[in-house]
């Protein structure tokens, strides 16, 4: 099907232990703004883990990850996570591509 992603991150430290956002339906964008408590017993060796995830009917879909060393964050502050960003711009190129083939005729519904 042709449309946007309905994209939800999942974030742990510890596999055990994993929190979900929300899922934003239909937004290429998305911004969640939400936060979640984590426990980390090393910053020295843990990383800070975020997939990003598309919810599909039947199966999700991993558009990208993200591992961020704990001894490199700071605290309150914000930081970009260019692995996701990348996904979600590849995916919206390839979205836009199969518009302007659908358009053209060349591929069918479905």
């Amino acid at each position: 099907m042709i449309g946007k992603s309905n994209p939800y991150v999942v974030v742990y430290i510890r596999p055990l232990f994993k929190v979900k956002t929300k899922v934003i339906d239909n937004d290429l964008n998305p911004i969640w703004n939400q936060t979640f408590e984590l426990i980390a017993e090393d910053k020295e060796t843990q990383s800070l883990i975020l997939e990003v995830f598309d919810e599909d009917v039947g199966q999700d879909k991993r558009l990208g990850i993200a591992k961020l060393k704990l001894i490199e964050l700071e605290a309150k502050t914000p930081k970009e996570v260019e692995e996701q960003l990348a996904a979600l711009e590849a995916e919206k190129m390839i979205l836009e591509e199969r518009k302007k083939l659908k358009a053209a005729g060349v591929i069918g519904i479905g």
